[in-house]
């Protein structure tokens, strides 16, 4: 491929970098759009954007926050009352 002055265009490859982040953009992009579908939530509708960006980037990062609190069961809340 070469310009009008005849010099070549150099196309570069992305840095891996570049490559994780868009990965992980994408990803998000995708679970955040499968979240606000209307199957996925119980009732009328899906999700708010919000909600659904939200628990897509904590569902792909990994960070241990959750979307909604959860109850416990009696077999979990008699573990973390016990002390050892």
């Amino acid at each position: 491929m070469t310009r009008q002055g005849g010099t070549k265009t150099i196309r570069r490859r992305p840095h891996p970098a570049q490559i994780v982040v868009a990965g992980f953009a994408g990803t998000i992009l995708i679970g955040t759009a499968l979240l606000m579908l209307p199957n996925a939530k119980l009732g009328d509708g899906g999700a708010t954007f919000l909600e659904a960006i939200f628990t897509a980037t904590s569902a792909v990062c990994v960070t241990g926050l959750p979307s909604s609190t959860r109850q416990r069961t009696g077999a979990q809340s008699a573990r973390s009352s016990s002390s050892c």
